[in-house]
This record gives structure tokens, sequence and C-alpha cells, in this order.
């Protein structure tokens, strides 16, 4: 039983009571004043102090039942503050998903154009590359045939090996 429920109970009786305090009150202080009085007057107290019992019992109900009603109309709220609580959870849960598939989604598509550009660049340095290899191929070959400038053609040569090597690691890394 929720507090609030508690509350109003305790009120509903607590309102019976201050109807039933008055009647009681008055009975006590009639039996004192007319215990002389005889039969009559005595029977006529225990009518008033059965009809003011009734009417304070009837508080205490009618107090009990407000309180009651009271406290059902709190669960009600409390149940419909629930639901609009859990209604506020799920739409912020559905927010932030759509904020993180959105982010998901631009970091994939980032992923995939770098990728597409690392094999573009892997052909291209593999292109450079074989190109390299040919020329390094026909210097060789006019090595061979050379009679002159032949320290010119190795160093050449040399140089163009460097670079490939450099272009060789790039592609590898």
């Amino acid at each position: 039983m929720g507090l609030a429920k508690k509350i109003a109970i305790v009120g509903g009786c607590t309102i019976g009571g201050i109807i039933l305090a008055p009647a009681v009150a008055t009975i006590a202080t009639s039996t004192l004043i007319c215990t002389g009085a005889g039969a009559a007057l005595s029977a006529a107290e225990a009518i008033l102090f059965a009809s003011s019992t009734a009417i304070g019992a009837a508080g205490a109900v009618t107090g009990a039942a407000a309180g009651g009603a009271i406290s059902a109309s709190q669960d009600i709220k409390e149940k419909k503050d629930e639901v609009k609580l859990d209604t506020a959870r799920r739409e912020g849960y559905n927010a932030a998903s759509a904020i993180y598939e959105e982010k998901f989604k631009k970091q994939a598509d980032a992923f995939f154009h770098k990728e597409k550009s690392f094999k573009e660049n892997t052909l291209e340095y593999q292109s450079l590359i074989n190109d390299m290899q040919n020329y390094i191929s026909t210097l060789e070959e006019e090595l061979k045939t050379a009679t002159s400038d032949k320290d010119n053609l190795i160093q050449l040569i040399n140089y163009m090996k460097e670079k490939m090597a450099e272009l060789e690691g790039l592609k590898n890394s």
C-alpha cells in the first residue's frame, strides 16, 4: 500500500473521529448531569449515544471511503505518470539510437571512401613501380651495349632502384 493511500485512509478515519468525538463528549456530560434524573433520561441518552455513535461510525466510513477514492485517484495518476515516463524513456532511446545510427553510417561511408582511395593509390603505385622496373630494364640493356657514359647510366639505374624501393615501401605500408 502506497504512502498516499495510507495517508488518505488515516485522514478518512480522522474525519470520522472528529464527527464521533462531540457525540461521545455530549453523552459523557449528559450522564454526569442526569444520574439522578431517572431511567427515562438514561434511555434517551442511550438513544442519543446510539445515534451519535452511528453518525460517528458513518463519518468514519465516509472518511475512509473518501480516502480510498483519493487513494484510487492517486494510484491512477501514478500509473499515468509511469506510462508517460516509460513513453518518454522509449522516445529518448529511439532518438539516441537514430543519432548513433547516423553517426555509424557516416563512419562507414568515410571508411569505405578511404578504402577506395587506398585501393586507387595502391593501383597507381603498382603502375608506377611497373613503369620504373621497365625503364630500369631498358637502361640496363643500354648499359650492356653502351661504350661511353656507362657511369652516368649506372648512377641513373641506382637512383631509379632507390626511388622504386621507396614506392614499394609506401605501397606496403
